[in-house]
């Protein structure tokens, strides 16, 4: 287990990087790898987006299926599901999860 110490280190380092001054996707890679520190993942995928239309312009992914990424855009931008990217980013707290946004019923997500 890590210690509050350590913890609060890593998010010190992760928010200091935020201010570094990269561009997005050295900045992508390197948070990640700090994010991974904080909250271990499988995979990740990181995008860029226009603030008019909130479609990405870019994106930056690791250990994420070639074969998933079609179904993928093809939900966010082609079925009505929740925890939508424009959905998220226009949200006072624009973080999702399916457990919460489905009523305990992630079922009923296409993510899903």
């Amino acid at each position: 287990m890590e210690t509050r110490a350590v913890l609060a280190r890593r998010e010190r380092d992760l928010v200091r990087l935020c201010h570094a001054g990269l561009d997005s996707r050295r900045f992508q890679l390197a948070a990640q790898r700090q994010l991974w520190r904080l909250i271990p993942t499988e995979a990740y995928f990181w995008a860029t987006t226009d603030p008019a239309t909130v479609l990405a312009t870019s994106a930056v992914s690791e250990d994420i299926p070639e074969a998933a990424v079609p179904p993928l855009w093809a939900n966010e931008l082609l079925e009505d599901d929740v925890n939508k990217f424009a959905q998220l980013a226009r949200a006072a707290r624009p973080v999702g999860h399916l457990h919460g946004s489905t009523g305990g019923e992630p079922d009923r997500s296409a993510r899903h």
